[in-house]
């Protein structure tokens, strides 16, 4: 049981502040910035559920985070007329997912910022 609320607390504190966050975000933007999505609550289950896990570490989180973002970025830039957006997502995905790989720093969440942000 002494798990379950470390792993209650931890995530609520964390979404609380980071959906606080969002609000003066959006606000401050008319709704075009956000910082919450999908991937959040990923990261929230391995930080504060599978704290031990090499996925959870900090090197992981940010590193991974990062690598996925360098990926995918340039996709956003090809015409959806040269590269469809089924086919764009598979692909930078497929290549952020390998290139955390191939560099050390494998970051599930960060798989799936990159499908969400590769259309």
């Amino acid at each position: 049981l002494g798990s379950s609320r470390w792993t209650f607390s931890g995530a609520f504190v964390g979404l609380l502040v980071l959906s606080f966050l969002n609000y003066f975000i959006r606000n401050a933007s008319d709704g075009s910035y956000s910082l919450i999505m999908g991937p959040i609550g990923a990261l929230m289950t391995l930080q504060y559920a599978l704290t031990p896990a090499p996925a959870s570490q900090p090197r992981n989180v940010i590193l991974g985070q990062i690598v996925s973002g360098l990926v995918v970025l340039p996709f956003a830039y090809i015409p959806s007329e040269f590269l469809p957006i089924w086919l764009r997502q598979a692909l930078a995905t497929a290549l952020a997912i390998s290139a955390q790989v191939k560099l050390g720093v494998v970051h599930p969440p960060a798989g799936g910022a990159a499908i969400v942000l590769a259309p």
